[in-house]
């Protein structure tokens, strides 16, 4: 599905970005939305794994952005179940545990980001 174009003061089209934060700590979603909202990008937040297998079902997002340790399921658990549904949108996770990593490495996956933070 393609998004949306619009354009900008100089009259250049700038694509429609939809964005899927899912994390549990809202605030953490209240910082990603201020630091990336623009005119041009959708954010859409949800609080659990559950919720953002649900949202992909009835969306197309062109990135997800994940906590890695959601309350409901691993967040690499909930990357494999994103992908068993057909969904093959780039995933950044955001973590602040190193084992990640190690966790990631039996996934294979040339669309999975692992960025850690501490807020």
């Amino acid at each position: 599905m393609k998004h949306p174009v619009e354009h900008s003061q100089n009259g250049t089209q700038v694509p429609h970005i939809s964005v899927l934060i899912a994390d549990a700590d809202s605030t953490y979603q209240q910082h990603c939305q201020h630091v990336i909202k623009r005119p041009h990008i959708q954010v859409h937040s949800v609080e659990s794994a559950t919720s953002a297998l649900k949202q992909i079902e009835e969306d197309v997002y062109d990135v997800i952005l994940m906590d890695a340790l959601m309350p409901d399921m691993d967040g690499l658990e909930c990357f494999a179940k994103i992908r068993q549904q057909g969904c093959h949108t780039p995933v950044i996770f955001v973590s602040e545990n190193s084992d990640l990593d190690r966790k990631s490495t039996r996934l294979n996956s040339s669309h999975l980001v692992i960025s850690y933070a501490v807020f």
